[in-house]
């Protein structure tokens, strides 16, 4: 019977941590917190002060990641952090690729002219 090499030990460990991502992204977080845009929406209204534009959702999901890269650095060996962060950029780069296809949420006013 053939060891596995380290590259397939590797590659099957990057797998499973997608699957985890996956499941997080679309069933726990989904379950448990609602649509991300919705929270998204709530988010930017409290960081939004009185009278200026609405904070981005893409900004909001960037506030997220960088609160799961401040809590990596006191614990850089967190798992479920670096799952959150993954799945954060995920987020977010959904968000870039809906606004990419002009597909528009209404709601917060978007950063560069979207609605």
């Amino acid at each position: 019977m053939a060891t596995e090499s380290t590259q397939d030990l590797f590659d099957r460990h990057v797998k499973s941590v997608i699957s985890d991502i996956q499941h997080l992204l679309i069933d726990d977080r989904s379950e448990q917190y609602g649509c991300y845009k919705d929270f998204a929406d709530v988010f930017s209204a409290l960081l939004t002060r009185p009278g200026a534009d609405a904070v981005s959702r893409e900004r909001v999901t960037m506030v997220l990641v960088s609160l799961k890269l401040a809590r990596l650095i006191r614990d850089p060996y967190n798992s479920d952090s670096w799952k959150d962060l993954a799945g954060y950029a995920i987020l977010g780069a959904a968000l870039v690729r809906m606004r990419s296809l002009n597909v528009r949420f209404t709601g917060v006013k978007e950063e560069n002219g979207g609605v």
